[in-house]
């Protein structure tokens, strides 16, 4: 038996070192106006994910996450920076 390789994407390496975590925002909640939800809005947290960045370590996607929470107004759907291990 011959050892079987994996290839990653080059989009999880920055240089030579694997990105193990990704950063990302989503919105939790989605407009729904006919179902009699509070404040017309239905909770949504499948929603779609936006990469925003890709660290080595979960410290690094903390930080950042934190950060970015922090520096960014969520709105009304309570949009917010998460991570993630790849």
């Amino acid at each position: 038996m011959g050892r079987k390789w994996r290839f990653l994407p080059s989009y999880w390496y920055r240089g030579n070192k694997l990105m193990n975590y990704v950063c990302f925002t989503r919105d939790w909640w989605i407009d729904n106006f006919t179902d009699g939800w509070p404040n017309n809005l239905e909770p949504f947290g499948a929603g779609e994910k936006t990469t925003r960045a890709k660290f080595e370590t979960e410290q690094e996607a903390k930080e950042f996450a934190i950060n970015w929470n922090k520096t960014h107004d969520a709105g009304r759907y309570s949009n917010k920076c998460e991570f993630e291990s790849i």
